[in-house]
């Protein structure tokens, strides 16, 4: 009920809010540094989701034949099969909180006693349930997989660095802060979101099931923080000194003479 009322109010107040056209009026009584950072997290935050996504489908893609399986083995019909894809696509907005927090580095838990993350995976007996087919194999990672934390960092670094060309400031102070906020607060709008994606799904070991929440807070605000000082400072020097820098190395270049 709580949680019914929280959703209605956001969703729907800001609904109002810009049918009314009272946003119009509110939004620039704040300050601009607010709203450029607030961009910025809003920015972050959707395309982390598609990326989240993305990584979530291929990993399903790519061991479809598991999925495969599991549907044959349990003897569904052409109904039961339908409700299945259904129940799948309705806890997609969950499953793509876990791949984030697996591509954060913290990973999740799929029961009591398990781990799911880039360094290691310890899994369990698990329900015959199609989109767990995505889960990586048990056991130590690739190398690889450890690189993949480096992917929030430049992701925030390319949101910033978008913004500051985009509604360019010149001072190194209010760059950093403003593409440091922003990273911030997706990193604490992300942990928010993954609170709600865990939950007991049955009894027993399933009774825990969901993402690291603190510690997918901890490593969001983190690589989204350092992703965005370092991409808005990027940018904010090209904007300052890296032209000029680019035609002066460009103007220091003798070309030969041409002999007739």
């Amino acid at each position: 009920m709580l949680w019914s009322v929280l959703l209605g109010g956001l969703v729907g107040g800001t609904g109002i809010a810009f049918g009314s056209g009272r946003a119009a009026i509110w939004l620039p009584v704040v300050p601009a540094g607010v709203r450029d950072a607030v961009l910025v997290a809003a920015r972050i935050l959707r395309l982390w989701a598609v990326i989240s996504l993305a990584a979530l489908a291929v990993a399903f893609v790519l061991d479809f034949s598991t999925a495969a399986n599991v549907v044959s083995q349990s003897h569904a019909d052409a109904g039961a099969v339908l409700l299945m894809i259904l129940l799948t696509v309705g806890v997609l907005p969950n499953a793509t909180l876990f791949s984030s927090a697996y591509l954060l580095g913290p990973g999740f838990t799929v029961g009591t006693g398990t781990t799911v993350s880039t360094s290691a995976v310890v899994l369990g007996p698990l329900p015959m349930f199609p989109l767990l087919a995505a889960l990586p194999d048990q056991g130590a990672q690739p190398w690889w997989t450890e690189w993949l934390m480096l992917t929030p960092v430049l992701l925030a670094a390319y949101v910033a660095g978008r913004v500051q060309r985009d509604r360019p400031v010149l001072a190194w102070d209010q760059a950093a802060i403003r593409g440091c906020a922003g990273g911030i607060t997706a990193g604490v709008g992300l942990a928010a979101l993954t609170v709600l994606a865990g939950g007991a799904v049955g009894p027993g070991r399933m009774a825990s099931v969901g993402p690291y929440t603190f510690e997918v807070l901890l490593h969001a605000i983190t690589s989204f923080g350092i992703g965005g000082v370092l991409g808005a400072l990027a940018v904010c020097w090209w904007q300052r000194d890296g032209d000029g820098w680019v035609r002066t190395r460009l103007s220091a270049i003798r070309l030969p003479r041409r002999r007739d």
